[in-house]
């Protein structure tokens, strides 16, 4: 994996399938962790995935981006079931000392479906 900068989205650790951005630069080696560790769950599909990693007071928000963002909105259950689970899974594993949401996003990291919510 490397470290590179990326206009608005921040600094980024590029790997084969999936490059995680972070803001805050404190943040690269919980996004080099975040990314191995979807990495070793095989969270990933094969096709290259972004997903945005920054700060929210004393935790972090993790930003991921839907394939359909028009669908997200309208998540069944069971989907969001699946990723409120991941974010356990995150928070148990990657983000021990601090708090950890999952967010869905367009390709823009803008927010349309808080799971927390």
């Amino acid at each position: 994996m490397f470290t590179s900068c990326s206009g608005d989205y921040g600094n980024k650790i590029i790997g084969e399938e999936l490059s995680v951005f972070f803001v805050n630069s404190e943040d690269e080696q919980l996004a080099v962790d975040l990314a191995k560790y979807l990495k070793s769950r095989k969270l990933l599909s094969g096709n290259k995935q972004d997903v945005q990693l920054i700060r929210k007071g004393e935790g972090h928000i993790v930003k991921v981006i839907a394939v359909d963002p028009k669908d997200a909105k309208n998540m069944p259950l069971n989907e969001r079931m699946l990723l409120l689970e991941l974010q356990k899974e995150l928070q148990d594993s990657v983000f021990t000392n601090n708090s950890v949401e999952l967010m869905v996003c367009n390709e823009k990291f803008e927010p349309i479906y808080d799971l927390n919510q």
